[in-house]
C-alpha cells in the first residue's frame, strides 16, 4: 500500500553506567541516576521511552536503615499490567541473580491446600526466591531472599474460613518469617484500588464501610471532633478495632515501610487522581521514604496536582543516544503514515479513521502480514481502537489462513491461538505487556498519549521495525511530518496531530464540580484517620479537615441508602456491571454496561444476561428514558435503580432494548444538566447516558457513571 508520508526514526539507545546488579545485569545511566536519587530519600518523576528499563527501578532500593527488609510497593492501573510487570521482575531475578523458588503461598484453598472451586493456581499471590549471592553485586550482594507479592482483589481469594483481609495478613506474616532468617527484598505489585482500601482500613465489609462514611458525615455536620467521632463509631459498631486491625497492620508493617513506585500515572482520570492524592498524603504523613512516578509520557499537570499531598520530586528524563552503543531501546523504525478521508471533525474523525484499520489490514496489507514468517522470531502487532474490531479482524484473518494471538479484555477464544506470530489486540497490548520481537504493525488512535504508547511496542531492544500509522487526512494535511525524526521529535509531532487526551478526560470528569474532588479527598482522609484512631489511638495524620459545610453539602447531594456511599471511597469510576453471553461463540462473562455498549452490538436481554455479538458494533447510545423531568435530581448522587423507580423509567441500549429497574445492576450515578453536546458525548463513550423524558424533546440532562 502506498502511504502518504514516510518517517524514518533512527535506532537509539541509553548509555550504560558503571554500576552492576550482577555480572550480566548492568544499569543504564538513568537507572544509576535514579538509584542515587531514591537512596537519598528524594521523590522522583522518571520519564523514559517504553522498553528502556523503567521496571528495573524496583530492584534499586538500598536505603540506609532498611537492611532487614527492603524493596518497593509498585502500583499499576490494571491487573494486566500488574501481572506482566511481576513476571518481568521474576524473569530478571531468575536470569541474572539465579533465583530459585523456595516457597509459594496460594489463596482461595482449604487448610490442607487441596484445590477448591476458587483455588487460584494461575497467579500465585506470594512467591519466595533464594538469591545466588555469588552472582549478586551492589545493593543485592547481601540479599538472601526475594519475595514477589500480588496485592489485588482479583488474586486475593477468600474462603469460608478466611476473609480477604485475613489472607493478606497471612501473606505479610510469611514475609516477616523470612525477614527474620536473613535480609529480604520484597516487591509488592498492587492495584491502587486494593492499596487504597488496605491503607484506609476499608478492606472489609463494604456495607459497613458505607455506614461508617455516613456516620462520619453526620458527626461532622453536628460539629463533633475526632475524639467524639471515635466514640460514635465505636458505639454504633460500624468501625471496630477487630474490623480494621488486620488491614491496617498490613499497611503499617509492610506497605509504608517500603518506597512507593507509581507506574503509568498519566493514565489516571481526575476521579482517580483524587484518590491517589489521599494515598500519597497518608503515605507521606507516616513515612520519609521516596515515591517514584514512572511513565513514557510527560505529565507535568498531574504531578502539579499531587504536590500538595506532600511530594517534591526531582525530574529525570532518560538520556538518549543514536545508534546501538548502549542499552538498546529501539531499532531503526520506518513509520508509514496513511491519511484517510472521514468527512468528520474532532473526536469522531479519529474514531472513524481507527475503524478503517481492519479493512486496511485485510484488503491492502495482507501480503505483508503473510510475510511475517520470513523474520526470525518476528511478530506482527495490530492495535485496534475498539474491542469488537479485535474479534472481527481475527475472524477475517482466520478465513485467510492466519489464526492470530488475541489480546483484549473480551475476545472469543475459538478464533485465536496463543503464541501466533500475528497479534491482534486492543489497548491492553500497550500497557507494559512483553510481546516479544515486534517487527511489523499498524495502529491508529484518538490521543497523542495513546499513540506514543502504541508506537513504543514496536522494534524494542534494537529490533528494526515497520509501522503503519492511520489518521484523518485533514489533520495530516495541516501537520506534515519531517522525513527523519528522533524519538523526542516524533513525540512532539504526535502531540500536535492528536488530541490532548488528559484535557479531554478532565473535561468529562469536570461534569462533576471540582469542589467534589476536594471534598472526596477529605472524606477518604477522614475515613483513614478514623480507622487509625480506632485501632491504636494514633493521630499522626492530623485532625479531620472536612468542614461542617462540606459534609452537609455532600450529604444533601446524596440520595438513597447510606451503604452506597462506599462508591465514593472506591478508587475508580466503573458504572454498573452486567452479565453477557456472545451469541456466536458462547463466550460469557461480566463487564460494565458502558464497555459493552460502546464496543459490541447488543441484541437482547434474556435470563438475566445481555446477548451480544462480539464481532459487530453499531453506534448504540445509552439513553435513560423517564416519565418525569429529572430537574430535582441535578447535581445529586443516586443509585440508578432508585432513579428509575422514582421517575418511572428504563435504560435504553440502542433503539429497542430496554432495561427496567429490576434489570440494571446496582451503581451510583451523578445527574447533570449538561447540555446537548456533553449529554451525547457521555452516551456515545459509555461513560454515562443522556436522558429523555415524557413531554419534551430537549436534550440537556444526563447521568455520569460513578
Amino acid at each position: 500500500m502506498q502511504s502518504d508520508f514516510t518517517i524514518k526514526m533512527p535506532a537509539f539507545s541509553i548509555p550504560y553506567s558503571n554500576m552492576y546488579l550482577s555480572d550480566s545485569l548492568r544499569l543504564n545511566t538513568f537507572q544509576a541516576e535514579a538509584y542515587n536519587i531514591i537512596n537519598n530519600k528524594k521523590d522522583l518523576v522518571l520519564v523514559a521511552p517504553t522498553g528502556s528499563g523503567k521496571t528495573l527501578i524496583l530492584l534499586l532500593n538500598n536505603i540506609p536503615g532498611q537492611e532487614k527488609i527492603r524493596g518497593f510497593v509498585s502500583l499499576y492501573p490494571n491487573n494486566t499490567l500488574l501481572i506482566n510487570q511481576m513476571r518481568t521482575v521474576e524473569e530478571i531475578l531468575i536470569e541474572h541473580l539465579e533465583a530459585k523458588e523456595v516457597e509459594r503461598v496460594t489463596t482461595g484453598c482449604d487448610n490442607e491446600g487441596n484445590k477448591t472451586e476458587i483455588c487460584n493456581e494461575e497467579i500465585v499471590p506470594l512467591k519466595i526466591y533464594k538469591i545466588n549471592r555469588e552472582k549478586a553485586k551492589g545493593p543485592w550482594s547481601d540479599t538472601e531472599y526475594a519475595a514477589i507479592m500480588a496485592l489485588s482483589g482479583k488474586y486475593i481469594k477468600p474462603t469460608s474460613e478466611e476473609t480477604k483481609s485475613d489472607v493478606v495478613y497471612r501473606l505479610v506474616e510469611k514475609l516477616y518469617e523470612y525477614s527474620r532468617k536473613k535480609n529480604l527484598y520484597v516487591i509488592v505489585f498492587a492495584t491502587p484500588d486494593t492499596y487504597l482500601l488496605v491503607s484506609t482500613g476499608a478492606y472489609r465489609n463494604f456495607e459497613l464501610v458505607g455506614k461508617t462514611l455516613h456516620n462520619i458525615l453526620v458527626a461532622l455536620v453536628n460539629e463533633k471532633g475526632i475524639d467524639e467521632l471515635d466514640n460514635i463509631l465505636r458505639r454504633t459498631n460500624v468501625l471496630t478495632r477487630d474490623q480494621v486491625s488486620k488491614s491496617l497492620s498490613v499497611y503499617h508493617q509492610l506497605l509504608n515501610q517500603l518506597p512507593l513506585f507509581i507506574d503509568e500515572f498519566h493514565l489516571y482520570s481526575p476521579f482517580e487522581l483524587s484518590a491517589l492524592y489521599v494515598i500519597i498524603k497518608i503515605y507521606k504523613s507516616m513515612s520519609d521514604l521516596p515515591i517514584v512516578f514512572s511513565s513514557a509520557t510527560p505529565a507535568k499537570k498531574i504531578i502539579d496536582e499531587l504536590r500538595d499531598a506532600g511530594i517534591n520530586p526531582e525530574m529525570l528524563n532518560a538520556e538518549i543516544i543514536h545508534g546501538a552503543d548502549g542499552f538498546q531501546v529501539k531499532g531503526d523504525s520506518v513509520i508509514e503514515v496513511i491519511g484517510v478521508d472521514t468527512g468528520k471533525k474532532g473526536l469522531p474523525a479519529y474514531y472513524e479513521a481507527a475503524e478503517k484499520v481492519p479493512g486496511i489490514v485485510t484488503e491492502d496489507l495482507f501480503d505483508e502480514v503473510k510475510e511475517i514468517d520470513k523474520y526470525k522470531d518476528g511478530r506482527a502487532l495490530i492495535i485496534l481502537e475498539r474491542l469488537w474490531m479485535v474479534t472481527r479482524l481475527a475472524e477475517e484473518l482466520s478465513k485467510k489462513g492466519i489464526r492470530p494471538d488475541c489480546i483484549a479484555s473480551i475476545v472469543p477464544s475459538k478464533t485465536c491461538v496463543k503464541g501466533s506470530n500475528v497479534i491482534v489486540g486492543s489497548e491492553a497490548t500497550t500497557q507494559g505487556v512483553n510481546l516479544g520481537k515486534i517487527v511489523w504493525g499498524i495502529t491508529a488512535g484518538v490521543s497523542s498519549e495513546d499513540v506514543i504508547q502504541r508506537i513504543g511496542r514496536f522494534g524494542r531492544k534494537g529490533v528494526s521495525s515497520k509501522i503503519y500509522l492511520v489518521l484523518p487526512k485533514n489533520v495530516l494535511e495541516k501537520n506534515l511530518p519531517k522525513s527523519t525524526m528522533n524519538y523526542y521529535e516524533l513525540t512532539e509531532w504526535l502531540s500536535k496531530v492528536y488530541l490532548d487526551y488528559p484535557k479531554r478526560k478532565k473535561d468529562v470528569s469536570n461534569i462533576i464540580p471540582s469542589e467534589f474532588y476536594n471534598v472526596r479527598k477529605k472524606l477518604i482522609h477522614a475515613y483513614a484517620l478514623s480507622s487509625m484512631v480506632r485501632v491504636s489511638g494514633m493521630k499522626g495524620l492530623g485532625e479531620i479537615d472536612l468542614k461542617k459545610e462540606e459534609a452537609l453539602k455532600l450529604l444533601n447531594s446524596f440520595i438513597g441508602d447510606s451503604r452506597a456511599l462506599v462508591n465514593l471511597l472506591v478508587f475508580r469510576r466503573t458504572g454498573f456491571s452486567v452479565e453477557f453471553i456472545d451469541i456466536k461463540y458462547g463466550e460469557q462473562g461480566e463487564a460494565s454496561i458502558g464497555l459493552i455498549a460502546r464496543n459490541f452490538k447488543v441484541l437482547a436481554y434474556k435470563g438475566g444476561k445481555l446477548e451480544i455479538d462480539l464481532s459487530q458494533s453499531e453506534r448504540q447510545e445509552l439513553v435513560l428514558s423517564l416519565n418525569k423531568e429529572p430537574r430535582n435530581f441535578v447535581n445529586k448522587f443516586i443509585d440508578i435503580r432508585t432513579l428509575l423507580k422514582l421517575l418511572k423509567g428504563s435504560l435504553k441500549i440502542g433503539d429497542s432494548l430496554m432495561l427496567d429497574e429490576k434489570s440494571v445492576g446496582e451503581g451510583l450515578v451523578y445527574v447533570v444538566d449538561a447540555g446537548e453536546d456533553l449529554a451525547e458525548y457521555l452516551s456515545y463513550t459509555g461513560e454515562g447516558a443522556r436522558i429523555i423524558y415524557t413531554g419534551s424533546s430537549e436534550i440537556r440532562y444526563a447521568i455520569m457513571f460513578i
